[in-house]
């Protein structure tokens, strides 16, 4: 005969989450996840755009080795001791190594002198947009930024010292305006510098001033200007794409809730 009592205990677990022994929390399983055939698509957009990208800095790159191997036959033909040019004239073998090795390690230091500066100019560029992408470093920067210590500026302050509590209470939002200010910097030195090595005029700018007067579409060199294109605006392009796809695919790729199951 079954009591009242018995009953209840008996049916104590109706409505309940089943426990594993010996633990006090509930059991979650997930459930599978279904192929992803857009995540895959972006996963391969991502990969051709990064390809992309690498494909844009060597072709912009192009423009400072030209001005590097160019700078290079200026500077030895220029500060080429008279006396070493004379022993490389009239001596065969010797000379011919000793102008090789001349040759060679001028272009080499010039070269590497335009890539550093290629890469110092590329990095200012294109350092705003990585900051803008990095949800981490946006929370550090947010962080330091509200919890910087501001001196309060009273009316009873002397005027420079008015002036350095406000230089003070700026500095982490100085920086920042900083950053965007080297961009354009660094966008303004790399127009320059592609002016220079590549005129957007058919002979160079030494036709600058017989095209003025009459200029004429064929005038134009179309090639060099797509150079200039692509050396200024080609790497913060590829960057964007590939940053915007990785965005997409962190956002995608974001854990589901876990469910709980009954066992």
């Amino acid at each position: 005969m079954v009591t009242r009592k018995d009953s209840t205990q008996s049916h104590s677990h109706w409505g309940k989450r089943h426990y594993d022994q010996g633990t006090h929390e509930p059991t979650y399983t997930r459930p599978k996840r279904k192929a992803d055939w857009f995540g895959g698509l972006l996963l391969l957009a991502q990969f051709l755009a990064a390809a992309f990208t690498i494909w844009l800095i060597w072709q912009s790159v192009e423009v400072y080795v030209q001005i590097g191997v160019a700078l290079a036959d200026r500077t030895l033909a220029a500060n080429l001791p008279q006396w070493l040019g004379w022993f490389i004239r009239n001596t065969w073998i010797l000379g011919s190594v000793i102008k090789w090795f001349l040759d060679g390690g001028v272009a080499l230091v010039s070269i590497a002198a335009m890539l550093a500066l290629y890469v110092l100019l590329q990095s200012g560029e294109v350092a705003p947009l990585l900051l803008e992408n990095s949800p981490r470093t946006l929370r550090r920067l947010i962080g330091s930024i509200t919890s910087h210590t501001r001196l309060p500026i009273n009316s009873k302050d002397h005027a420079t010292v008015a002036f350095l509590k406000e230089r003070h209470n700026a500095i982490p939002t100085k920086w920042v305006d900083s950053i965007y200010t080297a961009k354009w910097v660094c966008y303004g030195v790399d127009f320059l510098i592609c002016l220079l090595a590549c005129p957007p005029l058919r002979g160079g700018w030494d036709r600058l001033r017989l095209v003025m007067t009459a200029p004429t579409m064929s005038d134009f060199d179309f090639v060099n200007a797509g150079k200039i294109a692509i050396t200024l605006f080609a790497v913060e392009v590829g960057f964007f794409v590939y940053l915007w796809i990785k965005r997409g695919r962190t956002i995608l790729n974001t854990p589901e809730p876990e469910q709980a199951t009954e066992a």
